[in-house]
């Protein structure tokens, strides 16, 4: 696969999987919805936004002196979101479906993004 090609579907799997983390939060009650809602909708966002940080950055080139450090705390930020995801289920018996979808969509761009970073931090 072309790198043009890779960054176009890590940030459309990452716009996707945020707009499946809405959806997740938005299965909550409304009293659950300000706390831990809250908290799954801006680390899905801010998931997008270090992708799109990073590959303006680091899209074209990257030096040693450049490191990867919005591409990495987009990969933490996914880690973390998928914990969140999974506690919610369990503590507030969410919609499976729900859940299950955004889960996979977070383990395609976990994927890719694991993929580009490793690849990166080898050539630099």
């Amino acid at each position: 696969m072309r790198k043009s090609q890779t960054l176009r579907e890590i940030y459309t799997l990452a716009d996707k999987f945020a707009h499946k983390s809405f959806k997740v939060a938005r299965g909550l009650k409304e009293e659950k919805l300000f706390g831990t809602g809250i908290a799954l909708r801006r680390i899905s966002i801010s998931i997008v936004f270090n992708i799109i940080q990073g590959l303006s950055r680091d899209g074209i080139r990257r030096t040693k002196s450049r490191p990867l450090l919005s591409l990495d705390r987009a990969y933490r930020n996914l880690e973390e979101s998928k914990y969140l995801i999974s506690f919610l289920y369990q503590e507030y018996k969410l919609e499976r479906e729900k859940v299950y979808t955004a889960l996979s969509s977070a383990q395609d761009l976990e994927r890719l993004l694991f993929s580009l970073i490793n690849d990166r931090n080898k050539s630099g």
